[in-house]
């Protein structure tokens, strides 16, 4: 598309509404993760656009298209940033005075005495008495997140940017999905397609909100109504079913996040968790050769252990490895799957160095280039700056190659398929796991783990969908830079004040926010056997785990190939990585989704499913938020709130 027939979409009511945005929407799904373990994400975006299109025809004003799309873009950037910078500061405080971390050393010192000061500050610190950000021994900590946060963020634009070079103007992939992000775009912007969406939003937001009353404000009142996170079985199964994790997730964001799920994934990745979490769990328990394979699980088990033990400890003492391995396997099948995409990458990527984007319609080539390395390079100097002692060149490769590797192959794939692929989780601990080094000292054998340099590329290919639908919204892919960079200054801004807040309300974790009590422990296990090497990780392991599923990942596409029917490998990720009280409420949403919604709003339920979705999740946001402000004025009349 010619420069000329581009437009700014980046005007001052655009930033204005991004800012409410994140205002309105960092605290509340900051308040639901604290909670229950989940964010607003996607769905919420589409809430509050819609909200605030309506604000402004109420007022008179209409939003040209690359406006709506520049605020569709910010409040999705805002959506997307999460607490976990900051959040990790408080973690690594509880780590420091966890009784886990305590039963744990490392080069023969205990394993809190090996956190550095940049990190989390010494016990001896008032900065745990205070619970507040506020406070100059958590300087440093502050400045470290911050700075890597920002590096990252710098290397994953400049990716984007040499993604969209590559594969928007050179290779001209189609984006299949970006047609559905600008028709978005197109409804908000008229006004006859948007009274619809209204009418669709709108039955779902009441009825989210009246559930969203009952479930958040009972804790927030004193008097819990329904139970949070979910509803533990686990125990009342452990006579029949010994170490299956057995539960049901009691927000509403799973169930309806479900029926945006295809049933036979949904249907596959339940099969899977409960074939991993229930049947597997038991089997481990029950089976001779798997309790010998297995014995430190097998020895920590008891009947009547409730579920969230028997999820942290199976997960940490039997699945993990397995998980880490099944992660690289399945990686490498995406590869496989789309080599026809990714054999092209290097030959259009030397076509728009060729170039040098001189009169390309998207920022500099040479100088996203250029910002990539400075950004990935620097944050590697940090990386050895702290821990000297470790190979540089192991670093150097992660994130200058391997990121540009993943980035590229990420954006690939969802130029040709729409499909979206991102590196496998724990990449980096398992290489630092697997590498021998001599020399550390305990600071450095702890931080090595935890403080990674910039692994960029998770984002590239949803970033580089991005400008394709910048081009067809006729904006210029410019702005949509700027509206990041600006949603990541303030998103972060808020998210600290907003952390910072709640901690200041009652000590994170405790009982007034249930997931912390359930993920900040279990996390501090895994962090103590990684660091301590306590967990078997084995090559051999790691191979076993990704061949088995990287078969049963093939045969699963095979299947779907010959029988032609809905399903795909990536049920069996969602499934090993989901336990049933997860990986139920999905598949129940999926199925209504696919059999029962129809059947009320016949042909109009796929036009019409999005909406209903982001609607039930703005109510229930709307509840959490609503419960927040009154846990604050109740809790502010009394000293010690929890």
């Amino acid at each position: 598309m010619p420069t000329e027939r581009l437009e700014s979409g980046l005007t001052w009511r655009a930033l204005l509404l991004v800012v409410l945005a994140a205002l309105v929407f960092i605290p509340a799904s900051t308040y639901l993760y604290l909670v229950a373990g989940v964010q607003l994400g996607l769905v919420g975006t589409y809430a509050l656009l819609v909200i605030f299109a309506y604000i402004m025809r109420m007022m008179g004003l209409e939003m040209r298209p690359q406006e709506v799309f520049i605020l569709y873009v910010g409040v999705g950037s805002v959506a997307g940033i999460a607490s976990t910078a900051y959040f990790l500061i408080i973690y690594r405080m509880y780590f420091v005075q966890s009784p886990i971390a305590w039963s744990y050393t490392i080069m023969g010192v205990p394993l809190p005495e090996a956190v550095p000061d940049w990190l989390a500050p010494p016990l001896t610190s008032s900065a745990y008495m205070a619970r507040t950000f506020f406070h100059p021994d958590l300087v440093k900590p502050i400045v470290a997140w911050t700075v890597m946060s920002t590096l990252s963020m710098l290397a994953e634009l400049s990716l984007v940017v040499i993604a969209a070079h590559t594969f928007v103007e050179v290779q001209k992939l189609p984006f299949p999905y970006a047609r559905v992000d600008a028709s978005v775009v197109e409804v908000m912007s008229s006004r006859e397609r948007f009274r619809r969406v209204v009418k669709y939003l709108l039955p779902g937001f009441y009825f989210g909100l009246v559930y969203g009353v009952i479930l958040y404000f009972g804790p927030a009142l004193g008097f819990p109504l329904i139970p949070l996170p979910f509803i533990d079985l686990t125990r009342l199964t452990s006579a029949t079913l010994p170490g299956a994790v057995i539960g049901i997730a009691t927000s509403l964001m799973p169930w309806v996040s479900g029926m945006v799920v295809p049933f036979g994934i949904a249907a596959l990745g339940l099969a899977t968790s409960l074939a991993v979490w229930v049947i597997g769990n038991t089997l481990v328990l029950i089976h001779p050769v798997l309790r010998q394979m297995f014995p430190e699980w097998a020895q920590e088990y008891y009947q009547g252990m409730d579920l969230i033990r028997v999820f942290q400890r199976s997960q940490v003492r039997v699945w993990l490895p397995i998980q880490i391995g099944a992660a690289l396997g399945f990686a490498a099948l995406v590869l496989v799957k789309y080599r026809r995409a990714l054999s092209l990458t290097a030959k259009a990527i030397y076509a728009s160095v060729r170039n040098g984007g001189s009169e390309s319609i998207f920022p500099p080539l040479k100088l996203a280039l250029a910002c990539y390395l400075m950004s990935t390079l620097a944050s590697v100097a940090l990386f050895h700056y702290l821990m000297p002692h470790f190979p540089l060149i192991i670093p150097l490769i992660m994130s200058v190659a391997v990121s540009f590797l993943m980035g590229m192959a990420s954006a690939s794939i969802v130029g040709e398929s729409g499909a979206s692929f991102t590196a496998p989780g724990f990449l980096w601990h398992t290489i630092v796991y697997l590498t021998p080094v001599e020399g550390l000292t305990p600071q450095e054998a702890y931080s090595v783990f935890v403080y990674p340099p910039v692994i960029a590329g998770t984002a590239t290919g949803g970033g580089t969908q991005t400008m394709k639908v910048a081009l067809l919204t006729g904006t210029r892919p410019a702005d949509v830079i700027k509206v990041w960079a600006i949603a990541f200054v303030i998103g972060n801004l808020i998210n600290l004040l907003s952390l910072d807040m709640f901690w200041r309300i009652a000590p994170i974790p405790s009982s007034a926010y249930p997931n912390t009590v359930i993920s900040m422990p279990a996390t501090a296990m895994i962090d103590a056997l990684l660091v301590t090497r306590g967990l078997r990780i084995s090559p051999e392991l790691l191979a076993s785990s990704a061949a088995v599923v990287t078969a049963l990942a093939a045969a699963v596409e095979s299947v779907a190939k010959i029988l032609k029917i809905g399903i795909s490998s990536a049920g069996l990720m969602l499934g090993l990585f989901n336990p049933p009280m997860s990986a139920i409420p999905m598949f129940v949403g999926s199925a209504i989704s696919k059999f029962l919604a129809p059947r009320f709003f016949r042909e109009k339920w796929e036009a019409a499913r999005s909406y209903v979705v982001a609607g039930v999740l703005l109510g229930e946001g709307l509840a959490a938020t609503l419960a927040v402000i009154s846990l604050m004025l109740i809790k502010s009349a009394w000293l010690w709130p929890w």
